[in-house]
């Protein structure tokens, strides 16, 4: 499947939001930094989009 570079972009943006949350979220739970980019890396791929808005409602409302 090829995807246009709209759609790719699209893509890019998503998995790096993804990132960037799981990898805060692991340093902030007392993982090294390396391990949780390693770690965020696998978990932004393997997770839903139900999912990840689920952790994103609880993180937010834990820090409200």
């Amino acid at each position: 499947m090829k995807l246009h570079a709209s759609g790719e972009d699209y893509l890019e943006t998503i998995l790096y939001e993804r990132h960037c949350f799981f990898t805060e979220q692991l340093i902030a739970a007392g993982v090294a930094p390396k391990t949780a980019e390693a770690d965020a890396c696998r978990i932004e791929h393997a997770i839903s989009s139900k999912s990840f808005a689920r952790l994103k409602k609880a993180a937010k409302q834990e820090q409200d």
